[in-house]
């Protein structure tokens, strides 16, 4: 999780996945305290990273949703070898309700990488590793 107003990040430990694992991640607001919490876990298991940030730290509550594949390979063989990344049942809740229209954005792809809009409960990541 990033502050965009100050850059501040709010680093996880990083946990290492066997290919083809599924994971499943939680990001939710408790108003009662203010706080941001994120949970990413492997199907079925414990919680492998936790992460709580501020929420309102500028008077605003973050509104925005990202899937992203981060960090620019120095050799194309460093992405996973399926050449693949699939978020799939996504669920986006807010006051108001609705469901989220997402777009696709690229900076600076490497690799052949693109993302691709599958419905409006599934994005896909896909690059090729030679």
């Amino acid at each position: 999780m990033q502050d965009w107003h100050d850059g501040q990040w709010q680093q996880s430990r990083v946990a290492n996945v066997k290919p083809n694992t599924k994971l499943v991640g939680s990001i939710w607001l408790d108003e009662s305290t203010g706080l941001y919490s994120q949970s990413i876990q492997v199907v079925g298991g414990k919680p492998i990273v936790t992460t709580v940030a501020k929420s309102q730290m500028h008077g605003e509550i973050f509104t925005d949703v990202y899937f992203v594949v981060e960090h620019q390979p120095n050799d194309c063989s460093e992405y996973p070898a399926s050449g693949k990344i699939v978020f799939e049942n996504i669920e986006v809740s807010w006051e108001g309700g609705g469901v989220p229209a997402w777009t696709v954005a690229q900076f600076k792809p490497a690799c052949n990488s693109l993302g691709k809009v599958l419905n409006s409960s599934s994005l896909e990541f896909t690059w090729i590793t030679k």
